[in-house]
């Protein structure tokens, strides 16, 4: 397997927005666009934690414990927000898959490495700044966001809304499909801290589109006889690949079955 190194982002010119009234405008645009709650094990949430988007800005939603040392969760949530907006703009997946069977034993191996390009990590610290805060019983919550210009609409949103009859948005069973660009269905478990449940979603959401941009596979069959049949499968499967400007749709968790699902839409070209 080729490794490659991660070009910086040379067309990552955000804005900066000290400007205060800049800011008293986007809070204004976010009453009007978060003002549907969505629920997340009882607790009523805001529409921004399951559809992070903001016009021509990139979003993190940055999930906490609750401390009690003053500002630990605040400071873990903001770092947690930063990290989404990093994986967002540019992120390495390298990852493989080999299974070897005989017919009567079978050995599987797998491995998945997830990098983030560290010449963002300087600019989006700089950059990215608070938009909402959530307390709620177990959790802090934080969103996050940065100017940039990309290139999905709210259309693909509100297009994704409606649910199917076991009462799940449509694009997890049917991604949306647009011209140029590629979309990809996370699943996340149920850990202890949330935060890892929608960590997982997204880098399985982000894997998907990789997959789907690059993959390689080999395979091998072997069958001898003597006294005796048998036959030996080899498949392998290897991926490497770099993905910039991937951008978080929507989320859903569902509470019964506790799975957290990530809808990624990245551009093709």
């Amino acid at each position: 397997m080729n490794s490659k190194q991660v070009k910086p982002l040379k067309s990552l010119k955000p804005q900066n927005l000290n400007n205060k009234n800049s800011i008293k405008l986007l809070h204004i645009s976010l009453i009007f666009f978060w003002a549907w709650p969505f629920h997340l094990s009882g607790q009523v949430m805001p529409n921004w934690f399951n559809e992070p988007y903001l016009e021509d800005h990139v979003v993190g939603i940055g999930i906490s414990e609750r401390f009690r040392e003053a500002g630990k969760s605040s400071f873990i949530a903001k770092t947690r927000a930063k990290e989404q907006i990093y994986m967002q703009l540019g992120t390495k997946i390298v990852s493989g898959f080999a299974d070897v069977s005989n017919g009567v034993r079978s050995l599987t191996s797998s491995f998945d490495r997830i990098s983030i390009d560290s010449s963002l990590i300087e600019i989006v610290d700089d950059k990215s700044y608070v938009i909402d805060s959530l307390d709620t019983e177990s959790n802090f919550i934080v969103m996050m966001a940065m100017r940039f210009k990309h290139p999905f609409k709210t259309d693909v949103i509100l297009k994704s809304r409606p649910l199917n009859r076991e009462g799940k948005p449509k694009w997890i069973t049917t991604p949306p499909v647009k011209k140029g660009f590629i979309y990809g269905v996370g699943y996340g478990p149920s850990f202890k801290d949330m935060h890892n449940s929608w960590k997982r979603s997204f880098e399985e959401a982000l894997k998907e589109i990789a997959g789907q941009k690059v993959s390689s596979i080999s395979s091998m069959e072997k069958h001898t006889t003597k006294n005796f049949s048998y036959q030996t499968t080899w498949i392998e499967e290897s991926l490497d690949t770099d993905i910039r400007n991937s951008f978080i749709l929507a989320r859903w968790l569902d509470d019964k079955k506790k799975i957290y699902y990530t809808l990624v839409e990245h551009r093709k070209y």
